[in-house]
């Protein structure tokens, strides 16, 4: 099964994980009216089985280069997975929340286990849980060597061999360090500062590059067709990076002592409790995402800032729009800055942005479109024909496609 599974909260790090449960009889409505010490017990007591290999396939919506084989997937706010699940046997499920080690949750605190749901399986393919990597390769070729089309068909197979690739699913292709056409990176720190050092009860500001969002602020401003790398820290606890309208790929994340944690071999082990690894960002590297909790361990100051370096291309897309902290109320606060994306060719345009459009051509009532003078002098840009039987009215944003 594909689960596509959305973090709306914003204040809980989920830490998703899948295991066996032997309820023993127990109806599932008591288990659902369990809480305190009497869940605790029943998760330590019946979700004991191995937990559950599922792949990861898109991170933010976005399809990954390869299917990511885990255990435990984590959520930190605004995220979202798509994760390929298989359930070996019949009977019921934990999906649990193994929590976050607390260097690396958004409120700091020391990690939980949590229950999340119950899953009931029917009957069907029973097998182990150590044969679930060889049946998913299966099933995945089954369904290339039926579905993909004939033009790609042994493309997708081969890619399938080769450690689960989904090359030619990918929406963005790996952005290289030749590909870089600005020298001089973005850089994007987060903070939340006293307004008054010496009087915390003045409460505090929530910044982005030290200040708090004003409307009044010129944009940050990035040149259309660009490819650049961006540097993100954040200070004294983590926040989620989020921007919109153009993701990132993913090319290294420093711990304070800065090893790269983002790939497989190195485990992230800064600020944890007895050597527990974080395993958050285990595999990001070269993943494409909108969304990405920046570390920084507590009360450290600088000197626990995680380095977080990503790199996008400007490609499709002008006008403005914003970054922030995906904890909404922190973005409420003013931990958000604006970001232009211009055309060198049409700057006058690009300050304007997007421009609706409206059209309806039924051959007696003359189209507002025709009637309507853009800022950048584009004349009834999107007119829509209507046939003779049916009249056809649209109402879209007229924006740029640059190949």
């Amino acid at each position: 099964e594909r689960w596509r599974i959305i973090h709306g909260g914003v204040r809980d790090s989920v830490n998703l994980e899948f295991r066996k449960a032997v309820l023993n009889n127990m109806p599932v409505s008591d288990v659902r009216n369990l809480s305190g010490k009497a869940l605790q017990r029943f998760i330590n007591n019946n979700c004991t089985g191995a937990p559950l290999t599922h792949y990861r396939v898109a991170s933010d919506g976005l399809t990954m280069n390869n299917m990511q084989p885990a255990t435990q997937t984590t959520f930190q706010p605004g995220y979202r997975w798509d994760l390929v699940t298989v359930f070996p046997q019949s009977g019921f499920y934990c999906v649990l929340d193994k929590s976050v080690p607390a260097a690396g949750a958004v409120n700091n605190e020391p990690p939980t286990t949590t229950l999340v749901g119950i899953v009931e399986v029917g009957n069907g393919v029973n097998m182990n849980v150590t044969d679930i990597p060889s049946y998913v390769k299966q099933q995945m070729l089954n369904l290339a060597n039926t579905n993909a089309p004939e033009s790609v068909r042994a493309n997708v197979v081969a890619d399938l061999n080769d450690g689960l690739k989904l090359s030619r699913y990918t929406p963005h292709k790996t952005l290289t360090d030749a590909d870089v056409t600005e020298s001089t990176p973005q850089t994007v720190t987060y903070a939340i500062v006293p307004k008054n050092p010496n009087n915390l009860n003045e409460g505090f500001n929530f910044t982005i590059d030290g200040k708090v969002f004003s409307e009044t602020d010129e944009p940050r401003t990035l040149k259309l067709g660009a490819v650049q790398d961006w540097i993100v820290k954040s200070t004294n606890g983590g926040h989620p990076h989020h921007v919109h309208v153009n993701p990132f790929q993913i090319v290294s994340i420093l711990d304070p002592q800065g090893r790269d944690v983002s790939g497989f071999d190195t485990p992230d082990t800064a600020g944890s409790e007895g050597g527990v690894a974080d395993t958050q960002y285990r595999g990001m590297k070269g993943t494409w995402r909108d969304t990405l909790f920046i570390k920084s361990l507590p009360r450290q100051g600088t000197a626990g800032q995680y380095t977080v370096t990503v790199r996008t291309q400007y490609n499709r897309y002008w006008g403005d729009f914003v970054l922030h902290c995906h904890i909404l109320d922190h973005e409420d606060r003013g931990m958000m800055q604006k970001v232009r994306i211009y055309d060198p060719a049409n700057p006058i345009a690009t300050r304007f942005g997007p421009v609706p459009i409206c059209g309806l051509d039924d051959g007696k009532t003359k189209p507002f479109a025709t009637k309507f003078k853009s800022p950048y002098g584009v004349s009834n840009p999107l007119l829509l024909r209507s046939s003779s039987k049916s009249k056809i009215q649209a109402s879209i944003m007229a924006t740029p496609v640059v190949q």
